[in-house]
């Protein structure tokens, strides 16, 4: 890997660093916030969801220490945090499934990047959390009324056949 390559790939993983903790602190102040017949149940999902981003956020730091690049790092909450969350459910789940868009991009161009450099640990880290990611934006898709999936990975024994080839790759 190039300077310039490593300069992007360090980016991107700040990038997503960032990402996962606004994320948990919005999924969490949406659902708070939330009204309407079904505002527990997607409240509930969302709260999950927080969880969830909170474990990857931990997972990259962890990643990031591993290989000695956690001093390279910082930690910002990002504008998202800040959305305004009087506005209707259905505008705030399609922000939140705009930004689970925006972590399947970054999370392909990572797990791409980690299996360009043979970076093993970041194919498995990556895959895990862009599947968890998509698992997310389905879930939300559920939620806004319009059932429609990505076609990434659809089950675990798939995922775990992802990881296998990748590895078989490097």
């Amino acid at each position: 890997m190039n300077e310039t390559e490593y300069v992007t790939y360090l980016q991107l993983i700040q990038t997503s660093i960032n990402d996962e903790l606004s994320a948990v602190v919005l999924y969490k102040r949406i659902a708070e916030s939330l009204t309407g017949p079904g505002a527990p149940v997607i409240a509930k999902e969302l709260r999950e969801h927080a969880d969830d981003e909170y474990r990857h956020f931990k997972l990259l730091l962890e990643f990031c220490s591993h290989y000695g690049i956690l001093q390279e790092m910082s930690v910002e909450l990002e504008s998202e945090a800040n959305l305004d969350v009087s506005s209707s459910t259905e505008t705030l789940i399609a922000k939140v499934q705009s930004l689970e868009l925006e972590a399947i991009s970054t999370y392909k161009k990572l797990l791409n990047m980690s299996k360009q450099y043979s970076v093993v640990e970041g194919c498995k880290l990556f895959l895990q959390i862009l599947t968890e990611e998509q698992e997310h934006y389905d879930d939300l898709a559920f939620f806004d009324g319009k059932t429609r999936s990505l076609p990434l990975i659809k089950d675990t024994t798939e995922k775990q056949q992802s990881v296998a080839s990748l590895i078989a790759q490097i």
